[in-house]
């Protein structure tokens, strides 16, 4: 009987033996949390799975929470997900709980990144976090599964980092412009405002409030709305004409504006345009000041001088009182013709 016993627990350390190594082997992969785009308004996480030694990936759970007071996540998008199989009940958003549950079939799903999904969430304050929720070694509400053996194995090495958003502290920089002592927050910068845009064959043209004390602006754009694929870095401007855009296609269009030592403002408004269709832009470019007068270049446009729009007002007064005076003039030269005409009636009558 003894003996029976002591085979039993020999048995049961080698296969906990064989277990651990195998845990010790596979224990490599981490899910990650990143930000794809963000503007003031909304926000799209990605959460992928970071598997460095191209594991066959069999299952991933991974549930989220978050505070509601603070950003609220709307939908999950698991359009690029490589898993091709979800779990009904757990492919939703309750209250504050993402619950992500998917898995392979085939159970080949091995490459070094791979995509989860994506969620869809709207900031309410400008701090926020989402962590990843209740995570145990030995629950599954948080995990990374393999097969050894037809044993399912946690490959997690550790609990997933939260991915946290915060305002950056502000700092006063003294700088001197004009000989004026200034003071300006060297950690924070205004975005633009009042994008409006305008099309032509093959290209876009933007214009935007300028913002006090940027250097440059960055033009981001691309066909899907807030991912940008493309930006262009432009000078101290605030209407550029943008080239080498595919006619009749929807191109969207955001701005931010950069400092120095490269700090950058959150994105503009977003507008959007269909390339060399007139009547498509979200917010034409025509409903800017007319003294914006504007002269192209091959990669820019220049305002015109603002003194002609002045001469032209200051000739238009003029013209207004040159025009108050006619009628008292005519009427002085009319006296002066008509007492000339007396007199000369006068003479011939009486001499």
């Amino acid at each position: 009987m003894k003996k029976t016993n002591f085979k039993k627990v020999l048995i049961w350390l080698a296969l906990m033996s064989i277990a651990s190594t195998t845990f010790a082997i596979q224990a490599n992969t981490d899910l990650i949390l990143s930000k794809i785009s963000q503007n003031w308004k909304n926000v799209v996480i990605s959460i992928d799975i970071d598997n460095p030694s191209n594991q066959n990936i069999t299952s991933v759970q991974s549930w989220l929470e978050f505070d509601k007071n603070k950003i609220d996540c709307k939908s999950i998008n698991t359009d690029d997900s490589a898993f091709d199989f979800v779990v009904p009940w757990e492919s939703n958003i309750s209250w504050n709980i993402i619950k992500i549950w998917r898995s392979s079939l085939s159970w080949d799903v091995a490459d070094s990144k791979i995509n989860v999904a994506k969620i869809n969430c709207e900031i309410i304050k400008d701090w926020w976090e989402i962590r990843f929720h209740d995570y145990q070694t030995d629950w599954w509400k948080v995990s990374v599964m393999v097969f050894e053996n037809w044993f399912p194995v946690n490959t997690l090495k550790w609990e997933p980092k939260s991915l946290k958003f915060e305002t950056p502290k502000i700092e006063k920089t003294e700088i001197k412009q004009n000989n004026i002592q200034l003071q300006v927050e060297t950690n924070y910068i205004e975005r633009p405002t009042w994008l409006k845009i305008d099309t032509e064959i093959w290209s876009a043209t933007l214009a935007w409030n300028k913002v006090q004390w940027a250097k440059q602006y960055y033009i981001y754009y691309w066909k899907t709305s807030w991912r940008y694929l493309q930006r262009r870095l432009v000078p101290d401007i605030n209407i550029y004409k943008l080239w080498g855009l595919q006619t009749w296609e929807q191109y969207f269009f955001a701005i931010t504006a950069v400092w120095n030592w490269n700090i950058e403002s959150d994105y503009s408004n977003e507008e959007a345009v269909i390339i060399w269709k007139k009547m498509t832009s979200t917010s034409p470019l025509s409903k800017i000041s007319q003294v914006q007068k504007i002269t192209e270049t091959s990669q820019n446009v220049v305002y015109k001088n603002k003194n002609n729009f002045i001469n032209k007002n200051i000739q238009n007064k003029k013209i207004a009182k040159n025009a108050q005076t006619w009628p008292t003039e005519t009427l002085i030269f009319a006296l002066i013709i008509s007492f000339a005409i007396w007199i000369f009636i006068y003479r011939k009558k009486y001499i």
